[in-house]
């Protein structure tokens, strides 16, 4: 029963944010415009806490993000109503991983999150083939998505944010750290994020001392000679653990 009220509660506020109804402030983002309200959006942003009372933007009562990309700032808004935010990607890349089972009537592939038939004596993954649709949760493209969203929340003081992006962005590195989008978001953390930011910049960190592999790879040898953070970030946590293994 809780779950269902719950449930409730979060696709009433979600289609507050659709709707705009009984709005009484407007963000706007190059192309899209969100009719929002205050009392939602206020008690979680510091910057929106500010802009809706000082200036053009409280008399006016509007916002304009130009600098910022549309799909992001929807995920922002997103959290802010319902405490949660869903990519809605339908990027597909680099979703087959190889399957190591020596089981011959086995699909040859399965991806990383189904788990090998004969270790659960049930064939109950349903991927087929090379390939497979799984929740949007999980996508590759997520961990660049998690990255600018993590910049987001900083920008707009959104705190409870930056720490949801974490989470997934911990979970994304897991599965997907040998993907081409690994090193794309491992980039966009080191550049959009100050040094004494350590929320993702120590889940890259982690990722690439847990699978020193990555290092061989051009994109990652280009950012540890970029950003000397990284360097000294993976030696560090390296040399903690007792050595290079």
């Amino acid at each position: 029963m809780a779950d269902e009220s719950s449930k409730l509660l979060k696709d009433s506020l979600k289609n507050l944010l659709t709707s705009g109804e009984y709005s009484d402030f407007t963000i706007n983002c190059k192309d899209k415009t969100w009719r929002v309200h205050k009392a939602i959006v206020c008690p979680r942003s510091g910057y929106f806490a500010r802009a809706v009372n000082f200036g053009r933007e409280a008399k006016d009562r509007m916002i304009d993000l130009l600098e910022d990309e549309t799909e992001i700032v929807g995920l922002m808004l997103e959290y802010l109503y319902i405490g949660d935010y869903t990519v809605p990607t339908t990027d597909k890349t680099d979703l087959v991983f190889p399957h190591t089972c020596n089981d011959s009537n086995l699909h040859a592939f399965v991806c990383s999150h189904h788990a090998c038939a004969t270790q659960l004596r049930v064939r109950d993954w349903s991927c087929g083939g090379r390939g497979c649709i799984p929740s949007p949760d999980i996508f590759p493209a997520n961990l660049v998505h998690h990255a600018r969203l993590y910049e987001l929340a900083d920008k707009y003081q959104v705190m409870g944010l930056k720490s949801l992006v974490r989470e997934k962005f911990i979970l994304a590195c897991q599965s997907f750290w040998n993907t081409s989008k690994f090193p794309i978001a491992a980039e966009i953390v080191f550049a959009t994020t100050p040094e004494e930011d350590k929320g993702l910049r120590e889940v890259v960190v982690s990722t690439i001392s847990d699978h020193m592999i990555l290092l061989k790879q051009p994109e990652m040898e280009s950012l540890m000679v970029t950003y000397n953070g990284l360097a000294y970030g993976l030696l560090k946590i390296m040399l903690e653990a007792g050595g290079w293994q």
